[in-house]
């Protein structure tokens, strides 16, 4: 691998592994049933949509990511590893983070971080 990839690979690793805990946490939510009161209101269920609207644009930069900048290898291991990770991550989390706003805003916001950093390397 050329040494290049190196600072690129452990930011798109990241936001790979953040779409990836955010996609397990907000199965949590689903079906609308199961939902905390928290994220029953309407409100609750605007912020849920949109967190999800905001991950969806951020796994289409990682994807847009390893076309400009990471080799495919690179992007199969990094990105599978962080798929396996995650999941194990939210595992040991309090059911009151997951359940509740905080997990879904911080994962976004981490998210927005990262894409910002991503798009900063391609350009």
């Amino acid at each position: 691998m050329p040494l290049l990839v190196w600072p690129e690979l452990p930011v798109f690793m990241a936001l790979v592994l953040a779409v990836c805990i955010f996609v397990v946490v907000a199965a949590e939510h689903f079906p609308a049933e199961f939902r905390s009161p928290d994220l029953a209101t309407t409100s609750g269920t605007v912020l849920l949509w949109s967190a999800i609207a905001l991950i969806s644009v951020s796994g289409a930069i990682a994807v847009y990511f390893v076309f400009v900048a990471i080799p495919w290898y690179s992007a199969i291991i990094g990105g599978g590893l962080m798929a396996l990770v995650a999941p194990l991550l939210v595992q040991p989390m309090p059911d009151a983070l997951i359940n509740g706003r905080a997990a879904l805003l911080v994962l976004s916001a981490a998210a927005l971080g990262l894409d910002y950093a991503v798009l900063s390397m391609v350009t």
